[in-house]
């Protein structure tokens, strides 16, 4: 049996563990193993059927087609600190991770093998293996048609008696490229080399904010926040960093009110809370062109033979690919509480008063009261004090208070990253 087409998975753990050896340089080959299948026997007989080191692929800025080098992925997962003041008097605030991806180009290549059913006489295994050995595309033409020939060359050969399995080998032919592009757009933001707005006083329509990027440096360089480099690990593929699919969100320009209520409504949902609150939403910062990258897997037709018929045996190659766009990301915070200050000394008036009277009446308080007046006010104080906290801890849950991300995606959108 001769395959149409052959898929060799470049994707497999043991591939990217390869490309991902820093120890590995160029010229190092990996062997990608031939599966095994049942009731056959590899013959060792093994065909060089092709190589393949780039696909085409087309300019998305320019349109024009051209030959794409094979590149396959992998990663440096960086982590990094964000630190405010300086030494001795330094805050740690928080952490972050960057995936900064790196392209290896590779070769990859094709290997016709040659298996035999177990069983199969020897004197038709030598035929199989010298009509395997023998055959040439420029003379024989359709390989198809070649093997058919040579059944009907012998009526005891029948066409189970073989199998055609293609491998695949892949070569390291250049240094890794280092997409720095992810790492410097998120570190940008802390150098102050990005356009975009702080709002301090997100409630005065007045107040015009502080700019990121300025002569002065900018906010974050202002207040002295600052990107650390912790840890740098070398990692297979492109992970990509988890994501609180609730609060980041993918929208259009002026879905932030309606997106910010329904997320409210979502935390609020299974709590207890009072009708009385009402939704409340500040812009806290906002990104004007913020650089955002991908990876995505796309199918490459490669063709590896084709006779005068149109006849092809090709390989289908699934490779990642890196793509780019630029967006406007804002930070919102929000909560709820009552518009209407009487509201809020009644919602509170009723806690106190509620908790008081409960406190008083609890067994520790009444039950003791009449025989020990001083350890009857220390346990009501002490029930008094629980309570009010429990309740206020229930109304701070109901404003739910919470921070959202939005990204609003600007023209061309997704599109190819290509290396300057």
């Amino acid at each position: 049996m001769i395959p149409q087409d052959y898929s060799p998975n470049l994707m497999t753990t043991d591939v990217l563990k390869f490309v991902c050896d820093e120890q590995l340089g160029p010229g190092s080959r990996h062997i990608e193993p031939l599966p095994k299948r049942t009731a056959y026997t590899i013959a060792g007989n093994q065909r060089d059927a092709g190589s393949f080191d780039a696909v085409d692929s087309v300019d998305p800025k320019s349109g024009n087609s051209f030959k794409k080098p094979l590149t396959l992925f992998w990663s440096y997962d960086e982590h990094y600190s964000v630190m405010q003041g300086k030494h001795p008097h330094i805050k740690l605030l928080g952490d972050f991770e960057i995936i900064v991806p790196q392209e290896q180009p590779v070769k990859v290549y094709i290997f016709a093998n040659l298996l035999i059913k177990d069983g199969t006489p020897s004197d038709l295994v030598l035929k199989i293996s010298n009509a395997f050995s023998t055959y040439n595309a420029k003379i024989h033409g359709d390989a198809r048609k070649y093997a058919e020939d040579q059944l009907k060359s012998d009526p005891l050969l029948t066409a189970d008696m073989a199998l055609i399995l293609y491998s695949f080998e892949l070569e390291k032919i250049g240094p890794s490229q280092d997409h720095s592009e992810i790492r410097d757009a998120r570190l940008a933001i802390y150098e102050g080399a990005i356009s975009g707005t702080i709002y301090p006083s997100p409630a005065d329509p007045k107040n015009p904010g502080e700019r990121i990027s300025d002569d002065d440096g900018g906010y974050f360089q202002k207040n002295k926040i600052r990107a650390v480099l912790t840890s740098k690990v070398a990692v297979p593929g492109t992970p990509m960093p988890n994501r609180d699919a609730l609060h980041e969100r993918e929208i259009k320009a002026g879905e932030e009110a309606n997106v910010i209520e329904e997320i409210a409504k979502r935390e609020e949902s299974i709590l207890d809370c009072a009708s009385v609150f009402t939704k409340h939403d500040y812009k806290i910062a906002d990104l004007v062109t913020f650089p955002e990258f991908k990876g995505i897997v796309r199918d490459y037709r490669l063709v590896l033979y084709r006779d005068s018929c149109g006849n092809e045996i090709s390989i289908v190659v699934s490779l990642p690919v890196i793509q780019t766009r630029n967006s406007t990301v804002s930070l919102w915070a929000y909560l709820r509480y009552p518009d209407n200050p009487q509201q809020v000394t009644d919602l509170m008036g009723t806690i106190i008063q509620n908790c008081a009277i409960g406190a008083a009446l609890a067994g520790a308080v009444v039950g003791v009261a009449f025989g020990n007046l001083g350890i009857a006010i220390a346990a009501f104080k002490a029930l008094f004090a629980e309570c009010v906290q429990s309740h206020f801890d229930v109304v701070l849950d109901c404003m739910v208070p919470g921070l959202a991300l939005f990204t609003t995606e600007n023209p061309p959108g997704w599109v190819d990253f290509v290396a300057p």
